[in-house]
């Protein structure tokens, strides 16, 4: 409501208008408590007042509240782990670069003269990869997030899509905190390459921050199956667990880390958080028992073990510490008869490739001495003449020891 007679703080009537001294005041901006003149107060639909440029300033929030709100909502229709097609993505992101208004001046300090030399080229060459890539980089380095976004979408707008310069607009949302859009550009990105673990692991740090857990889950574990040395994903992936009320399942990821990462961080918390879960009454299962010896045969390059699974089929599995999962070859597994009903898709690497795997739980696994329940494994195509691989889901329940052609797997010491 219009105040007429407005005082300061101190009581006293305000004297003149802070854009207009000579202008006697009339009311007090609701948001940044400047004294304004009548020509300068803008009445809103709430009856309150505001001077030019805080109107100006909530106009723009507001612009932007409606378009991540927009974004929002759109993905929360995709809920239960399915995200928009590519098109309705690129749609509602070609939308808030049509409507975004050029951001507001930054000073870029001792960057500004090579930022306004690319701005440039970019005036000449609006759709030059390799200069939209140094502007865009250039700005978001000098903190200028949002200046980053208005360039790269200016890029979008005019030269298509270019899933390299989306590594800049996914940063810059993040620093901006606008999940659902750094979620969006997460998703483009795994659409241009399904393979690269890196992409599935953007993805599922944006689904944990915006508290979608079991979205999160399936992209770490995604990430892992296709790059089982990553470091920050499987802490990332137990966190989630954990937080799901599925501790025993924290083991895998935390012991797979040990594995890989062990001569470079220090493995005694991680080792002293496994052996906490694994006390647990209800993860007794995650604990290998026994102990064998496999010799390598001479000539070959690789440890082979007969495995039985189930108690049903025994079959020759190559020992791969590169493989997340153990890995069943089709065929083989159709011997197991196993119950595929809603089995998960995902991807696998394995020694030709990347392959199309489903997600099975193989209820008890057998290496002569050696004994495992409950293990994750994948069913897969493409393994040639071996039935699976042995890999860590099996493994990392115990003490592995190499020396020379002999590799010795034992019960974990605890």
């Amino acid at each position: 409501m219009l105040e007429t007679g407005a005082v300061g703080s101190g009581g006293s009537p305000m004297a003149g208008c802070g854009a207009h001294p000579a202008v006697p005041a009339v009311a007090t901006c609701r948001s940044c408590f400047q004294p304004v003149c009548d020509v300068c107060a803008i009445r809103g639909s709430d009856f309150s007042t505001r001077c030019g440029p805080c109107t100006r300033r909530a106009s723009g929030r507001r612009l932007v509240l409606l378009l991540v709100g927009t974004v929002v909502l759109a993905l929360a229709a995709a809920a239960g782990g399915l995200y928009f097609r590519r098109a309705q993505r690129l749609a509602a992101l070609a939308e808030i670069a049509r409507k975004a208004s050029e951001p507001e001046p930054f000073e870029y300090g001792i960057a500004a003269e090579n930022i306004e030399r690319l701005r440039a080229i970019i005036a000449k060459e609006p759709c030059d990869r390799a200069r939209i890539l140094d502007l865009a980089n250039a700005v978001i380095q000098a903190g200028d997030a949002r200046g980053s976004l208005f360039h790269a979408n200016a890029f979008f707008k005019k030269c298509g899509d270019y899933p390299r310069l989306r590594w800049i607009t996914y940063e810059a949302h993040k620093q901006l905190s606008e999940w659902p859009l750094a979620l969006a550009d997460a998703s483009l990105l795994i659409e241009s390459d399904p393979n690269d673990a890196d992409y599935r692991g953007w993805r599922g740090l944006v689904n944990d921050q915006m508290g979608q857990l079991e979205p999160a889950a399936q992209d770490y574990r995604q990430a892992l199956m296709l790059r089982p040395q990553l470091r920050d994903v499987p802490l990332n992936l137990a966190n989630i667990y954990e937080r799901q009320g599925k501790p025993c399942e924290a083991i895998l990821p935390l012991a797979q880390l040990v594995f890989y990462a062990g001569n470079v961080v220090d493995p005694s918390p991680l080792r002293s958080r496994i052996l906490q879960l694994e006390a647990r009454p209800e993860c007794s299962w995650s604990v290998g028992e026994g102990q064998v010896q496999i010799r390598r045969a001479p000539g070959q390059n690789v440890f082979t073990a007969q495995v039985r699974i189930n108690d049903k089929v025994t079959g020759t599995f190559v020992v791969d510490t590169g493989a997340t999962f153990v890995a069943l070859n089709r065929t083989f597994a159709e011997k197991l008869q196993l119950d595929l009903t809603d089995a998960p898709p995902f991807l696998v690497q394995t020694a030709n490739g990347v392959a199309a795997g489903t997600g099975v739980v193989l209820e008890k696994m057998s290496v002569r001495g050696l004994h495992a329940s409950r293990v994750p494994a994948a069913l897969v195509s493409g393994l040639g003449d071996i039935d699976g691989l042995l890999g860590m889901s099996f493994l990392t329940r115990f003490e592995l020891l190499q020396t020379g052609d002999s590799l010795q797997i034992s019960t974990r010491k605890r």
